[in-house]
């Protein structure tokens, strides 16, 4: 009998936390899954403890590739897999034993994803929400992680995880963003903190700088597929897209005046709509805005705002 869910989970070099993230998932109450462990070409024990689990129980099966990123590896996670139902799980993170029974049991008519809390991030009321408020939030930052989500198998066309390998930061959120454009159901989310964030690990989101271009390349990435109509329809969101991108490069300190001037041009040519004040100033002057940002006359200015936009993942 085909297992309902397939948990998807990219292994590279994580000996030393892959042991807490499996048991975390065969543990779950919910039983009706596979385990798929991915190897993305570890050089450390981490292939041989896949080997080790897959030995002991049959629910897991284990995957070898040579080394291509995570998104090659979900990529390759989802051609495998089984289940209706899918969900991602990085191998240094570790889940709720009532994590896939708490997403799985509010599956309803008309629910094409279910998205339960990361204990790291502010928690939310449980809800259900439209598919057009799902795609607005993905555009605003909500979500944009691959994790704690069950998302049905049906939304991953050969679009989806088809991201140019020089994309190697964010390419998550560009996943996210296609599968809820592709989605014309309700999401559910739950209240429940189902996911565990490893806080030690220095991920490559902390370490990684931008190049000149690059959220541009993520922007394109996004919107490649969606039709003229929808992106007068969601203009507006697209415009506070672009803001996201130069807010980001203005907490992270990072000096590129040319990419921030760019951005700014970027958001102007679309259709407009209705900016506060401090969205006014960045668009007019973005290069200004950085250095006052540096200089820490606006830091409480754009703290509450960049939390308020990452805080749920």
């Amino acid at each position: 009998m085909n297992p309902v869910v397939s948990v998807i989970c990219p292994v590279y070099n994580v000996e030393a936390y892959l042991g807490r993230c499996v048991e975390s998932i065969l543990t779950q109450t919910f039983s009706d899954f596979e385990l798929l462990l991915v190897d993305d070409g570890s050089s450390d024990k981490s292939e041989l403890i896949c080997d080790e689990y897959a030995n002991k129980d049959n629910r897991v099966r284990v995957f070898h590739k040579e080394n291509g990123g995570a998104n090659s590896a979900r990529a390759f996670g989802i051609k495998k897999s089984i289940g209706n139902w899918i969900m991602f799980v990085d191998s240094d993170d570790w889940l709720e034993n009532l994590a896939l029974a708490d997403l799985y049991n509010n599956i309803e008519t008309n629910i094409g994803i279910v998205i339960g809390m990361i204990d790291i991030h502010p928690k939310m009321e449980s809800k259900v929400i439209n598919s057009s408020d799902y795609l607005q939030m993905q555009f605003r930052g909500k979500f944009m992680g691959p994790c704690a989500k069950l998302i049905k198998r049906s939304l991953f066309t050969e679009h989806t995880l088809a991201i140019p390998p020089e994309i190697t930061n964010m390419e998550d959120w560009i996943m996210n963003v296609r599968i809820a454009y592709q989605n014309k159901e309700n999401v559910f989310i739950t209240d429940r903190i189902i996911y565990h964030y490893n806080k030690t690990l220095g991920s490559l989101s902390n370490t990684f700088r931008l190049q000149t271009g690059y959220w541009d390349k993520i922007y394109n990435q996004m919107v490649m597929h969606f039709s003229k109509k929808d992106l007068n329809m969601y203009s507006s969101d697209l415009i506070h897209l672009r803001l996201l991108f130069v807010k980001s490069e203005l907490s992270a300190k990072i000096s590129y005046s040319k990419f921030l001037i760019t951005e700014a041009r970027n958001a102007q040519k679309l259709q407009r709509t209705k900016l506060n004040l401090k969205e006014q100033m960045i668009l007019k002057y973005p290069v200004l805005m950085q250095l006052l940002y540096k200089s820490k006359v606006i830091v409480l200015l754009f703290s509450k705002k960049n939390k308020e936009v990452y805080g749920t993942n």
